[in-house]
C-alpha cells in the first residue's frame, strides 16, 4: 500500500491490520501532494494499493484533475481516493470513474451533511468493483434510523448547499484573518479546517481550551511539529476564536 504522509492515521493502521507492506511518500515542504513523487513511487510499484486523500486531513491540501489524472494513468493497481471533505472544495473526482476503472472513491455522510452520528459511509467505483465488494459488506451495516436521515439529507441538498457556502465563505475569511496574525505558517485549505504552525502551539492549544474552543493538537504527524487543525465553526464561533487567538499573540 503506497501512502502519502502526514494524513489520516486510519489509513496506517488499516495496512498494518491487514499486514500490508506500506510505502510512504511524503508531502512537499508546503504540505501539498508532491505528484511527481508519486508518479516515481508508482511507476516502481504499480499494481499495489494506492491510498489518497483529497482533499487531505489534516492539512486541507488537494489534487486537483490533472494531477489526479496523471497518477491514475501511471497506476494499474486500485486507486482508493477519500473525499470525505470534497463538498468543502477541491476536485469532484466522479468523472473520472468512466476513464479509469481501478479508481474506487470514498465518501460520508460525517462532514459536510452533519450526519456524524449515522456512521454512514459510501464508496463510488464500477458497477464490477462495487459488486465485489457488496459480496463481503456486511449484513444490516446500517440502521434504519441513519438510512431513513440519509435519504431525507438527499432529499434536500438545497439546504446542505446553503449551509456549505457559509462554512466555505466563513473558512476563507479566517483563512484570511488568521493570515494577518504572527503564526509561522498558516496553510491554505480546501476543506472545512485550518491548519497553523505555532511555535507556542501548547500555550496556545490550552488558553483556547479555557476558553471552551477545542482544537485538534496534530504536532504528533509526520512534519506537522507544532501544528493545531482549527475547525471553521459558526460566525459566531470564529469570532470568539478570533478574538482569544488575537488576545494571545498581544501578550
Amino acid at each position: 500500500m503506497l501512502l502519502c504522509q502526514p494524513t489520516f492515521t486510519v489509513y496506517r493502521l488499516l495496512a498494518d491490520g491487514l499486514a500490508a507492506t506500506a510505502a510512504v511518500v511524503p508531502l512537499d515542504a508546503s504540505l501539498a501532494y508532491d505528484v511527481s513523487a508519486i508518479l516515481k513511487a508508482v511507476r516502481k510499484n504499480p499494481s499495489g494499493v494506492l491510498m489518497l486523500c483529497s482533499p487531505n486531513n489534516p492539512t486541507g491540501s488537494a489534487l486537483d484533475e490533472k494531477e489526479l489524472c496523471d497518477i491514475l494513468q501511471a497506476h494499474t493497481g486500485f486507486c482508493i481516493l477519500d473525499q470525505a471533505y470534497v463538498e468543502f472544495g477541491g476536485y469532484n473526482a466522479v468523472p473520472l470513474l468512466r476513464e479509469f476503472p481501478n479508481l474506487i472513491i470514498t465518501r460520508t455522510f460525517s462532514k459536510a451533511f452533519s450526519g456524524a452520528g449515522l456512521r454512514i459511509g459510501y464508496c463510488l467505483g464500477t458497477p464490477a468493483i462495487v459488486s465485489e465488494i457488496s459480496k463481503i459488506k456486511l449484513p444490516y451495516n446500517i440502521n434504519f434510523f441513519s438510512e431513513h436521515v440519509a435519504a431525507v439529507l438527499l432529499r434536500n441538498l438545497s439546504t446542505v448547499k446553503e449551509r456549505l457556502a457559509l462554512i466555505t465563505a466563513e473558512r476563507d475569511a479566517l483563512y484570511a484573518f488568521l493570515k494577518e496574525l504572527p503564526f509561522d505558517k498558516v496553510y491554505p485549505s480546501a476543506a472545512n479546517f485550518i491548519l497553523v504552525r505555532c511555535r507556542g502551539k501548547q500555550r496556545l492549544f490550552e488558553t483556547l481550551k479555557k476558553a471552551g474552543i477545542l482544537v485538534r493538537d496534530v504536532s504528533s504527524y509526520p512534519m506537522l511539529e507544532n501544528c493545531l487543525r482549527i475547525s471553521v465553526g459558526s460566525a459566531e464561533e470564529n469570532t470568539m476564536l478570533k478574538k482569544h487567538v488575537t488576545s494571545f499573540f498581544a501578550v
